[in-house]
Protein backbone atom coordinates (compact mmCIF):
# COMPACT_ATOMS: atom_id res chain seq x y z
CA UNK A 1 0.00 0.00 0.00
CA UNK A 2 1.33 3.58 -0.58
CA UNK A 3 1.43 5.96 2.18
CA UNK A 4 -1.91 7.80 0.72
CA UNK A 5 -3.80 4.86 0.93
CA UNK A 6 -2.50 3.68 4.37
CA UNK A 7 -3.21 7.53 5.64
CA UNK A 8 -6.77 7.39 3.76
CA UNK A 9 -7.64 4.08 5.82
CA UNK A 10 -6.15 4.32 9.44
CA UNK A 11 -8.76 7.93 8.75
CA UNK A 12 -11.61 6.02 7.86
CA UNK A 13 -10.79 4.06 10.74
CA UNK A 14 -10.86 6.60 12.51
CA UNK A 15 -14.26 8.37 11.37
CA UNK A 16 -16.12 4.55 11.81
CA UNK A 17 -14.78 3.60 15.19
CA UNK A 18 -17.19 6.15 17.17
CA UNK A 19 -20.17 4.88 15.01
CA UNK A 20 -19.62 1.12 15.42
CA UNK A 21 -18.81 1.35 19.18
CA UNK A 22 -22.04 3.64 19.46
CA UNK A 23 -24.31 1.18 18.29
CA UNK A 24 -24.68 -1.09 21.57
CA UNK A 25 -26.01 1.98 23.37
CA UNK A 26 -28.61 3.17 20.85
CA UNK A 27 -29.72 -0.36 21.15
CA UNK A 28 -30.70 -0.30 24.93
CA UNK A 29 -32.72 2.68 24.53
CA UNK A 30 -35.97 2.70 25.27
CA UNK A 31 -38.83 3.43 22.86
CA UNK A 32 -41.69 5.34 23.50
CA UNK A 33 -45.07 3.45 22.85
CA UNK A 34 -47.31 5.51 20.73
CA UNK A 35 -50.92 4.77 19.80
CA UNK A 36 -53.12 6.33 17.42
CA UNK A 37 -56.72 5.72 17.56
CA UNK A 38 -58.86 6.97 14.40
CA UNK A 39 -62.52 7.07 13.61
CA UNK A 40 -65.32 7.69 11.26
CA UNK A 41 -67.44 10.10 11.51
CA UNK A 42 -66.43 10.72 15.56
CA UNK A 43 -66.68 13.73 17.17
CA UNK A 44 -64.75 15.18 19.82
CA UNK A 45 -67.78 14.74 22.39
CA UNK A 46 -68.56 11.40 21.68
CA UNK A 47 -65.82 9.79 23.56
CA UNK A 48 -66.89 9.19 27.11
CA UNK A 49 -63.55 10.08 28.54
CA UNK A 50 -64.28 13.64 27.31
CA UNK A 51 -67.90 14.50 27.72
CA UNK A 52 -67.55 13.60 31.40
CA UNK A 53 -71.38 12.40 31.23
CA UNK A 54 -72.75 14.98 29.26
CA UNK A 55 -73.50 12.64 25.79
CA UNK A 56 -75.03 9.36 25.96
CA UNK A 57 -72.28 7.74 24.29
CA UNK A 58 -70.00 4.29 26.37
CA UNK A 59 -67.08 4.16 25.16
CA UNK A 60 -65.28 1.60 28.11
CA UNK A 61 -62.20 0.33 26.04
CA UNK A 62 -61.16 4.08 25.25
CA UNK A 63 -62.13 5.43 28.85
CA UNK A 64 -59.50 2.42 30.25
CA UNK A 65 -56.70 3.65 28.21
CA UNK A 66 -57.08 7.47 28.83
CA UNK A 67 -57.57 6.35 32.45
CA UNK A 68 -54.06 4.52 32.27
CA UNK A 69 -52.19 7.16 29.78
CA UNK A 70 -52.95 10.93 28.78
CA UNK A 71 -55.79 12.11 27.52
CA UNK A 72 -55.22 15.11 25.12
Amino acid sequence: MTRIRRACFALLCLIALPTIASVPVLAQTKKPNILVIMGDDIGYWNISAYNRGMMGYRTPNIDRIASEGAIF
